[in-house]
Protein backbone atom coordinates (compact mmCIF):
# COMPACT_ATOMS: atom_id res chain seq x y z
CA UNK A 1 0.00 0.00 0.00
CA UNK A 2 1.24 3.35 -0.56
CA UNK A 3 3.59 4.66 2.24
CA UNK A 4 5.09 8.04 1.67
CA UNK A 5 6.75 9.54 -1.46
CA UNK A 6 10.00 7.75 -1.07
CA UNK A 7 8.86 4.66 -1.28
CA UNK A 8 8.88 1.74 -3.68
CA UNK A 9 7.54 -1.53 -4.28
CA UNK A 10 9.41 -4.18 -6.03
CA UNK A 11 7.73 -7.48 -7.04
CA UNK A 12 8.59 -10.71 -7.80
CA UNK A 13 6.51 -13.57 -7.81
CA UNK A 14 4.20 -13.88 -4.66
CA UNK A 15 6.14 -11.45 -2.68
CA UNK A 16 6.97 -7.54 -2.83
CA UNK A 17 9.71 -5.54 -1.12
CA UNK A 18 8.97 -2.08 0.50
CA UNK A 19 11.93 0.41 -0.21
CA UNK A 20 12.21 3.52 1.23
CA UNK A 21 14.82 5.58 -1.25
CA UNK A 22 15.84 8.49 1.26
CA UNK A 23 17.05 6.26 3.55
CA UNK A 24 17.83 3.36 1.20
CA UNK A 25 16.75 0.93 3.03
CA UNK A 26 14.36 -2.02 2.84
CA UNK A 27 10.98 -1.42 4.89
CA UNK A 28 9.94 -4.53 4.87
CA UNK A 29 9.28 -7.88 2.65
CA UNK A 30 6.15 -10.07 3.24
CA UNK A 31 3.76 -11.36 0.27
CA UNK A 32 1.49 -9.37 -1.95
CA UNK A 33 -1.98 -10.69 -0.23
CA UNK A 34 -0.73 -10.21 3.45
CA UNK A 35 -0.01 -6.13 2.25
CA UNK A 36 -2.64 -6.03 -0.13
CA UNK A 37 -5.38 -8.85 1.00
CA UNK A 38 -8.04 -7.76 -2.11
CA UNK A 39 -6.04 -9.18 -4.65
CA UNK A 40 -6.35 -12.43 -2.97
CA UNK A 41 -7.59 -15.31 -5.29
CA UNK A 42 -6.81 -13.20 -8.57
CA UNK A 43 -4.54 -13.20 -10.77
CA UNK A 44 -2.62 -10.31 -9.22
CA UNK A 45 -1.44 -12.07 -5.86
CA UNK A 46 0.94 -13.30 -7.83
CA UNK A 47 4.11 -12.06 -10.92
CA UNK A 48 2.98 -8.75 -10.93
CA UNK A 49 5.27 -6.44 -13.43
CA UNK A 50 5.05 -2.96 -12.81
CA UNK A 51 2.52 -0.30 -10.46
CA UNK A 52 2.15 3.23 -10.05
CA UNK A 53 0.00 5.64 -8.21
CA UNK A 54 -3.17 6.78 -9.81
CA UNK A 55 -2.66 10.77 -11.14
CA UNK A 56 -4.73 12.92 -8.82
CA UNK A 57 -4.90 10.33 -6.30
CA UNK A 58 -3.92 9.96 -2.64
CA UNK A 59 -5.70 6.31 -2.26
CA UNK A 60 -5.58 4.31 -5.69
CA UNK A 61 -2.65 2.21 -7.38
CA UNK A 62 -2.62 0.96 -10.85
CA UNK A 63 -1.54 -3.11 -11.07
CA UNK A 64 0.07 -4.31 -13.86
CA UNK A 65 0.28 -7.87 -15.02
CA UNK A 66 0.53 -8.39 -18.72
CA UNK A 67 -2.02 -6.66 -20.96
CA UNK A 68 -3.78 -6.42 -17.27
CA UNK A 69 -4.29 -4.18 -14.84
CA UNK A 70 -6.05 -3.39 -11.48
CA UNK A 71 -7.12 -0.34 -9.85
CA UNK A 72 -6.63 -0.85 -6.27
CA UNK A 73 -8.28 1.21 -3.66
CA UNK A 74 -6.59 1.98 -0.12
Amino acid sequence: MPGTTTDVYLFKGSEYVRYDCSSERIRHRQAITAGWPRLSDTEFAHNLQAGCVVPNSRHDVYLFKGERYVRYAI
